[in-house]
């Protein structure tokens, strides 16, 4: 192999590697939670009601809630609200339900990991 060859092959690995970098900075962007909410038409079996001042213990479930459908990130940097978003779920956990109840409407939430 001549070495002119080797520095091709080096500038090639290289440039494989930059783009394999941004890449994954760019799909790495935002991650952290999102949640959505979805304000449901009928009373549910079983909810977790809380009032608005219990609501604003969660203020990313709050804003879920404020505006039903639209996503709301939670970014991974925030750890005392990404904490804050699983004791609101183990607290829908510790009550056998999905569903809550604030200002006599129900909702249900959908978080995940945001991409």
């Amino acid at each position: 192999m001549t070495n002119r060859n080797l520095k091709i092959i080096i500038i090639g690995i290289i440039v494989v590697i930059l783009l394999l970098f941004v890449f994954l900075a760019i799909h790495n962007s935002n991650p952290g939670l999102s949640i959505k909410a979805k304000q449901l038409s009928e009373e549910p079996s079983s909810f977790l009601e809380l009032t608005p001042d219990e609501l604003n213990t969660y203020p990313y479930i709050q804003k879920a809630i404020s505006s039903p459908g639209e996503e709301i990130k939670v970014p991974i940097k925030d750890q005392e609200a990404i904490n804050r978003v699983e004791n609101f779920g183990s607290l829908l956990e510790d009550n056998n339900t999905h569903f809550i109840k604030v200002n006599d409407k129900y909702y249900t939430l959908y978080v995940g990991w945001a991409t």
